[in-house]
């Protein structure tokens, strides 16, 4: 399982929303005109690099003898972390519009951090999952009711 490196900064929502804003600024040009896949991936990286600036959180290991060596460089973790945010969220979008499934997804995904966050202890990002997977499904609700909606 991958860990977190940290600086010393302040973990506040208001900080760690600000590095979703090249995500919400590209998905909301989305929804306006026709946006290209690659300028939306890199909104996707930038808001990863936003939140590493920001947070200081970058990924330091994955339990891979080599990549575990590589990513004790910053700006080679940055560029991992920012990757694999970007994965991520391309993951989720991958399944979008198949009514219910994204939303089912993230509930899953959220429960399984939840839990192993509350399992290790961090009970303040166990806390975040249980509100997150929450409001997520007040989407999913809203998708099993027929109502469109888009997730991103």
């Amino acid at each position: 399982m991958a860990s977190p490196q940290q600086k010393n900064a302040p973990f506040s929502v208001p900080y760690c929303l600000q590095a979703y804003q090249p995500l919400f600024s590209a998905s909301w040009k989305t929804s306006q005109k026709k946006v290209s896949v690659k300028v939306r991936l890199l909104a996707t990286m930038a808001s990863g690099v936003l939140g590493w600036g920001i947070t200081g959180t970058s990924l330091t290991h994955v339990d891979i003898w080599g990549i575990d060596w590589l990513l004790s460089f910053t700006l080679i973790s940055v560029i991992f972390t920012a990757f694999a945010v970007g994965g991520v969220a391309n993951a989720i979008n991958i399944i979008d519009g198949f009514n219910g499934l994204t939303a089912g997804t993230a509930i899953i995904m959220l429960a399984a951090f939840g839990f192993i966050a509350r399992q290790v202890g961090d009970i303040p990002l166990a806390f975040t999952c249980l509100i997150i997977a929450g409001a997520v499904m007040g989407f999913f609700f809203s998708e099993l009711a027929g109502w469109e909606n888009l997730p991103g």
